[in-house]
């Protein structure tokens, strides 16, 4: 049997290779509401779709097509799909390890397969390496290959209930009522195949040479079939299939998990034919077989999923609320800016409208966050920079609202701005809304240890920015009226941070306590946040005491900025701790760059100012 394998395995077995279908011309409305358990939680299918599309390809459409119709393609015809540029490579030394076309940015499934095999041992030994031993290149080659076995295996998802390219011997075909060779219908006759093969091989033995042209096919079937069901069972990504149909929660399987291990029910075969129909309708173009079949797979679901919690993810991915965020609070820049030179009514309105019009769509897209994890919004780096972000935002609308102070919306809208311009970029797989690890699935102490002290770190930033506007008002010779008025706020302002900021480390401290039997264990994470509070004092007491003059005080809050960066994302660097659910990679750089700019920023200004003052005392 060994060689019959090895010869079949080379030559027989394979999906249908010849597409079937162009690319999914069908609505997607309700393939896009139909629920799968993916990162610990159920989803819509459209959130699966734009997470797995941008994973592969950093878009939200390929081709002219949506997330939900490439998803389509993928699952009931994986051989259009695999024939369709979505793999994005830009790094030419990569394309060139992988002789691909330096001109192009994506690649398809196809084109990749030659250089995917003649990388394969090198991939093989990295993934023994430690991550900090792999140069940027390894590491875009070893996440390419991921990339790649996760499309295979959305590929193979449905292809239990797919065609096969394989003939079928004529003493099995009058046996399959099914119009389509697919593995649902064959694999009733595998008992007897098995026995028919064994026949075989005991009166002719391994040597294909040997047989008929029936008896070849049905070793071809025998393999083939066994061949589907080793790598189904590994296929774990489509869990659309609930384990209890008549109770919310519990596990849930993929296709294959579901026909191969029995945890089937009766409403689990309907559902099964349900997408059986789905995948005939695409694969046919039939508008009104697909409209029904999704419909009634849909239905099927109805009790297993909260329609309410499904339409609002899929508007939250349509509107994309931070997006919409983002631009008021660089619009409301371009304003404030605006009112320098000109002094208009509508134009002094107009800014500080905008700014808060930003901070209530910002609002809406956390509340929406909180609805669907049903916990609060601040379990992930991701969450904590987009919350740190709203924190800036209505600070400084609270603040013009009782102030007036431009200043101050203007520091609230350049750090909410800059916040959420740099949230996808620091924490990408932020945004998938994902379950969290068991460390912190806790509402208790996510509502206040780390709302607390991330609310900390949004006012310090806050506080920073508010104290580089006083410097660059100090440079341009502003009113000393206006100048003591923004200084007197500053300090409020950092009192504030220096609260929130000690109040979460304590509260930190006790969580420690009872998760891990002490209060403080001098872990990076634990020093940063304390860090932040000494900081805050000192410059306090130099205040009060008279060891920091006015303008140092300002320019050492301006320099909170990159003490909040250090101990909220620099302590990662470490790469040790109780805390190393939140580490993330690759920031190393940026870091540096933020802490040279912010420094050679903070103390040029503070060097100008002081040399201006000193020009005016000699001149009077």
């Amino acid at each position: 049997m060994k060689n019959i394998i090895i010869i079949l395995l080379l030559s027989l077995i394979s999906l249908n290779l010849s597409p079937n279908a162009k690319a999914a011309q069908l609505d997607t409305k309700t393939f896009a509401h139909l629920p799968i358990l993916f990162e610990g939680r159920i989803k819509p299918m459209d959130s699966f779709a734009r997470l797995h599309l941008n994973q592969f390809s950093q878009r939200e459409e390929i081709e002219k097509m949506n997330a939900n119709a490439w998803l389509m393609e993928v699952l009931f015809d994986p051989a259009s799909a695999a024939q369709r540029d979505v793999f994005f490579i830009q790094d030419k030394e990569l394309k060139n390890l992988l002789d691909l076309n330096e001109n192009k940015k994506h690649f398809s499934l196809i084109a990749l397969q030659p250089g995917l095999k003649k990388t394969r041992a090198q991939v093989e030994t990295l993934i023994a390496q430690d991550a900090t031993e792999k140069t940027a290149q390894q590491s875009q080659l070893l996440q390419l290959h991921d990339n790649v076995l996760s499309f295979i295996q959305l590929m193979r998802s449905l292809s239990l209930i797919l065609p096969l390219d394989i003939k079928l011997p004529a003493k099995y075909q009058s046996q399959i009522s099914s119009a389509t060779n697919d593995y649902m219908a064959i694999s009733k006759l595998e008992p007897q195949i098995l026995d028919d093969l064994k026949s075989i091989v005991a009166r002719k033995g391994e040597d294909l040479n040997n047989y008929s042209a029936e008896e070849a096919e049905i070793a071809a079937l025998s393999f083939h079939l066994q061949t589907f069901r080793i790598a189904g069972e590994r296929n774990v990504s489509l869990r659309i299939f609930p384990g209890a149909w008549g109770e919310k929660g519990g596990e849930w399987y993929a296709p294959w998990a579901l026909i191969l291990h029995g945890q089937g029910a009766p409403q689990s075969k309907d559902y099964l034919n349900a997408w059986k129909n789905m995948a005939i309708a695409f694969r046919t173009q039939n508008t009104q077989q697909w409209e029904s079949a999704s419909q009634s797979a849909y239905a099927l679901t109805q009790s297993k999923i909260s329609g309410f919690k499904v339409k609002l993810e899929i508007l939250y991915n349509a509107f994309k609320p931070f997006h919409w965020a983002l631009a008021l609070y660089a619009a409301s820049i371009l304003l404030l800016l605006g009112t320098l030179r000109a002094s208009g009514a509508l134009l002094q309105i107009t800014a500080p409208a905008t700014m808060a019009l930003g901070a209530f769509i910002h609002s809406g897209g956390i509340i929406t966050r909180i609805l669907l994890l049903d916990r609060p919004p601040v379990g992930t780096l991701y969450e904590s920079v987009i919350f740190v972000s709203l924190i800036c935002a209505l600070f400084a609308v609270i603040m013009y609202l009782r102030t007036q102070n431009k200043a101050a919306l203007f520091a609230g809208a350049v750090s909410a701005a800059a916040m959420l311009i740099i949230a996808p970029y620091i924490i990408p797989s932020g945004q998938s809304m994902e379950m969290l690890v068991a460390v912190l699935n806790t509402n208790f102490w996510l509502a206040t240890h780390v709302l607390c002290i991330t609310i900390g770190y949004a006012v310090s930033v806050f506080a920073a920015c508010l104290a580089h506007g006083y410097l660059l008002m100090r440079i341009k010779g502003a009113a000393a009226k206006s100048l003591k008025k923004l200084q007197s706020s500053i300090y409020k302002i950092s009192i504030a941070a220096l609260f929130f900021t000690a109040v979460g480390t304590a509260l930190g401290g006790i969580w420690a306590d009872q998760s891990w039997g002490r209060f403080w264990g001098w872990d990076p994470k634990e020093n940063g946040a304390l860090l932040i509070v000494l900081w805050i004092i000192w410059l306090q007491h130099g205040r009060l005491s008279g060891h920091l003059k006015p303008l140092a005080f300002v320019a050492g809050t301006a320099y909170l900025n990159i003490i909040v960066a250090l101990a909220w994302f620099g302590v990662n660097l470490l790469s040790v701790g109780l805390h190393s659910y939140g580490f993330i990679d690759g920031i190393l750089y940026g870091l540096i760059i933020f802490c040279a700019a912010e420094t050679t920023i903070i103390g040029g200004a503070w060097a100008f100012i002081r040399y201006k003052e000193k020009k005016t005392e000699h001149r009077t």
